[in-house]
């Protein structure tokens, strides 16, 4: 798929899958984001997957539509995280990650969804984070194989 129908896909989702890996053992979980400028701009909560992040910055994101088994679309992103911390330097990112990600329905989810880490309730303080894009690979199904 053409890097301009995988931004296309980019622009009209909202939820992806994030994998990331700490010694040796890879994790998978959803997350929302808004796609602008080579970036996912996402927002997050202290957990697993921002501890091993910020442990190894590279990580991959798969976004799907799929209308059916021979009409669909996928992004690949190879790309790094980077966090925009609750420090001054980055407010103004802050704020634009904030306002972009704030256009769609209900763009807390998954990140805010109560869940629990090591037996305890985990913290919910918005924590704003982008995946900068080092590669993209765009895949779709062979629509002139429909019966």
């Amino acid at each position: 798929m053409s890097e301009e129908k995988s931004s296309a896909l980019l622009q009209r989702t909202w939820l992806g899958h994030l994998a990331c890996c700490h010694n040796g053992q890879p994790y998978v979980v959803p997350i929302g984001f808004v796609f602008h400028q080579r970036a996912l701009y996402c927002c997050g909560s202290e957990g697993r997957k921002i501890e091993w992040m910020r442990t190894n910055p590279r990580v991959c994101v798969e976004v799907e539509e799929i209308k059916s088994r021979q009409e669909w679309q996928t992004v690949v992103i190879f790309g790094r995280y980077e966090e925009m911390p609750d420090r001054p330097e980055f407010l103004d990112e802050r704020i634009d990650a904030y306002e972009r990600l704030a256009q769609i329905p209900f763009w807390w989810q998954p990140a805010f969804s109560p869940t629990r880490l090591d037996d305890q309730d985990r913290p919910m303080r918005p924590l704003f984070f982008r995946i900068a894009i080092d590669e993209l690979n765009g895949h779709e199904g062979d629509l002139n194989t429909r019966s």
